[in-house]
């Protein structure tokens, strides 16, 4: 007899639109996943905020923010008050996959400051 997972069974129950949505949102958390793991390990590896590979993490984080927004100014502005309201939380509130250290906030910001300081010239 076969099994299926939760995800697997639910998906069973969407209609076509609803299952595309779920796949993007799936799709999304992985990615995102992926982002935090090179992220941890960056830092942890004391990694240059200008190596090739600190700035692939950038235009990965640039490009999975582009997917999400879809380019819409509401997502966006959605997209930013969700971030405002999530730094708003009490630490021991926040879900922890969207939690970074403060070594991980500096150097994030570091890679992105130099991302667009070699696009700008």
């Amino acid at each position: 007899m076969q099994t299926h997972s939760g995800s697997e069974v639910s998906r069973f129950h969407l209609k076509p639109d609803q299952l595309a949505d779920q796949e993007f949102i799936e799709e999304s958390h992985l990615q995102y996943t992926l982002f935090r793991a090179e992220l941890k390990r960056l830092v942890a590896a004391d990694a240059d905020p200008g190596s090739l590979e600190a700035q692939n993490l950038a235009r990965s984080l640039t490009e999975l923010n582009a997917r999400r927004s879809q380019g819409d100014p509401d997502i966006l502005k959605g997209m930013e008050q969700a971030w405002h309201s999530f730094n708003a939380l009490l630490s021991d509130k926040k879900p922890q996959i969207y939690t970074l250290s403060m070594e991980e906030r500096e150097f994030i910001k570091q890679v992105f400051i130099l991302m667009y300081k070699q696009s700008a010239e």
